[in-house]
C-alpha cells in the first residue's frame, strides 16, 4: 500500500501526495510519489475494505405479499466527487451510478436483480468488522427472495423482522 500501490481514489492520491509532501519536509527526505493506475477487482479484498468503510446493504419493503410482496435489496457505495471510479465499479458489479446533488456525491448502486455477482465476491471475502452481521442478514433476505418465498404472508415476515434488525442500534441488537 505504501507509496500509493492500493490507492484508486482520485481524492485519495491527492490526500497521499499531501502526505509523502509534509512527511518528505518534516524528515528531510526525497520520497517520490510513484503514479500507479491499479484498478480494483473482484479477485482481491479490495472491494471489502472499502464497501466497510464507504458502503451500505439496504432493504425497502414496499408492498404486502396480496400485492406482489414487492421487497428491494441494494447494495450501495456512496463517494464525493471521483465519478469515473464510481462508474468503473458499477460498470464491474453490473450497478449503476447516479449523482446526487444533496452532497455533490456520487452513488453506485446494485440492484435485486444484479446482485448475484456482489453476494459471490462478499461470500469469497467476508466482513471482518460488525458489517458482517449486516450483510449476514441481507444475503438471508435476498435468498429468500430468489426462492421467492417473499411472496407469501409468512415468508414476508422473516424479512420484516430482519430488516427491522438492520435499524435498531447496537445495544438492543445484543439482546437477540
Amino acid at each position: 500500500m505504501f507509496n500509493g500501490n492500493c490507492l484508486f481514489l482520485d481524492s485519495r492520491k491527492e490526500q497521499f501526495k499531501l502526505w509523502l509532501a509534509a512527511y518528505n519536509y518534516k524528515y528531510k527526505q526525497n520520497i517520490t510519489y510513484l503514479e500507479n493506475n491499479n484498478k480494483p477487482n473482484l479477485s482481491n479484498s479490495w472491494l471489502c475494505g472499502f464497501t466497510d468503510a464507504e458502503g451500505c446493504f439496504t432493504c425497502s419493503i414496499i408492498d404486502k405479499p396480496t400485492n406482489g410482496g414487492l421487497v428491494r435489496l441494494r447494495y450501495i457505495l456512496s463517494q464525493k466527487g471521483n465519478y469515473d471510479q464510481m462508474k468503473y465499479l458499477a460498470d464491474m458489479l453490473n450497478g449503476k451510478t447516479h449523482y446526487l446533488k444533496s452532497y455533490s456525491g456520487y452513488n453506485m448502486t446494485v440492484n435485486t436483480t444484479k446482485l448475484g455477482l456482489v453476494i459471490k465476491y462478499f461470500d469469497l471475502y467476508p466482513f471482518k468488522t460488525k458489517k458482517h452481521i449486516v450483510y449476514f442478514n441481507w444475503n438471508k433476505m435476498y435468498k429468500l427472495i430468489v426462492d421467492k418465498k417473499h411472496l407469501t404472508a409468512d415468508g414476508l415476515t422473516a424479512p420484516l423482522l430482519l430488516s427491522s434488525f438492520f435499524f435498531q442500534k447496537n445495544e438492543e441488537r445484543r439482546t437477540y
